[in-house]
């Protein structure tokens, strides 16, 4: 039984593996983005998504309560005045759970119903996992960003097998966590 199970696992992982990438990005619209915070390649390409009017607003979600709005502006390199038109700051998420928890509040908040959710290629399926059962009623569009620290092409080498092994179980077990409370109806 052990052995039926790691395979199916192992099986599983390479299948996560595989399916991370860049996605499409032609043809992307919504009334708002959501960056995770975790690199500043994200918050760097949600910029570039806003200022090229792909949203009307940009969440930067899980941002340290210490870190001043000026410090991420001069980040980026962004105008200024983009950030006070259109860039909202979530100081209170912790973690993926927390993000999709205070991401689904301001998207009620603003009446948004489409959402593009840029993250690290490697975190989006259990970042889209955590936002569908916070969000079931908002389209969410995924804009996965490739990390440097996680080169795809080399998936099965030892760093990137550790940050894949360590998402991939996240994974699963936001998977069935999601899966007991939707059984229980919450």
């Amino acid at each position: 039984m052990v052995g039926v199970t790691g395979l199916i696992w192992l099986l599983g992982l390479v299948a996560f593996a595989t399916s991370l990438g860049p996605g499409a990005r032609d043809t992307l619209s919504a009334d708002a983005i959501v960056a995770l915070t975790g690199g500043e390649e994200r918050i760097a390409e949600a910029i570039e998504l806003l200022e090229a009017e792909k949203a009307e607003r940009l969440l930067i979600s899980g941002v340290n309560p210490q870190t001043p709005d000026e410090d991420i502006q001069k980040l980026v390199g962004a105008p200024q005045e983009l950030f006070d038109c259109c860039v909202d700051f979530d100081r209170s998420a912790a973690n993926t759970i927390g993000n999709a928890e205070e991401t689904a509040a301001w998207v009620r908040q603003n009446g948004y119903s489409s959402l593009i959710v840029v993250t690290a290629d490697y975190h989006m399926p259990r970042s889209l996992l955590e936002f569908r059962h916070a969000m079931p009623e908002a389209e969410l569009i995924a804009y996965p960003i490739l990390s440097p620290r996680f080169p795809m092409e080399k998936w099965y080498h030892l760093q990137s097998a550790r940050i894949l092994v360590s998402e991939y179980n996240k994974y699963l077990i936001s998977f069935l966590r999601i899966q007991i409370l939707s059984t229980l109806g919450f």
